[in-house]
């Protein structure tokens, strides 16, 4: 998974617009026999995104936040026994996408912050393509994510 954003920030309220990718990911499912059900689904997400910072204490600030936007949900590699898809089974599809965060930032410089949080994400559904039988929805394609990350601040940088 990677991601960048860019926001701005006041004095306890933060936002930013983010944009992440998350690689391929495994499905193993069950529909007559164990793990007889595979398909790879990836994610691209952009989300605005909002934060309540909590206070400072000894260089650590703890926030909650929550987030809301688009996210893309692409399933490939789609095998199943039921029904029996014939060709190219790749789907890709645009859903409303929801998040909610915590963590805690840690100053390591007057302008740098180090990140690390807990994110739940809600994909939305995705589904593979149809064919003369239907399509396969995997439904509620969500995330739960530790994240570490680097947070720079241009509205605090001290020149001398």
């Amino acid at each position: 998974m990677a991601g960048v954003g860019a926001g701005i920030k006041t004095q306890w309220l933060r936002t930013d617009f983010t944009v992440d990718y998350t690689a391929p990911m495994k499905y193993k499912g069950t529909i007559l026999t164990p793990d007889d059900t595979t398909a790879n689904i990836s994610t691209i997400s952009a989300l605005f995104n909002g934060y309540l910072d909590l206070g400072t204490w000894y260089r650590v600030t703890p926030y909650i936040g929550a987030g809301a936007g688009a996210a893309n949900v692409a399933v490939s590699n789609f095998s199943g026994p039921a029904p029996p898809f014939a060709g190219d089974t790749t789907h890709k599809q645009w859903n409303f996408a929801w998040a909610v965060m915590a963590g805690v930032g840690y100053a390591v410089g007057p302008n740098l912050m180090v990140d690390v949080g807990y994110r739940y994400i809600d994909f939305g559904d995705g589904r593979t393509n149809a064919d003369a039988l239907g399509a396969m929805t995997f439904k509620n394609v969500s995330a739960h994510e530790v994240r570490v990350g680097l947070r720079w601040s241009f509205d605090d940088l001290v020149l001398r």
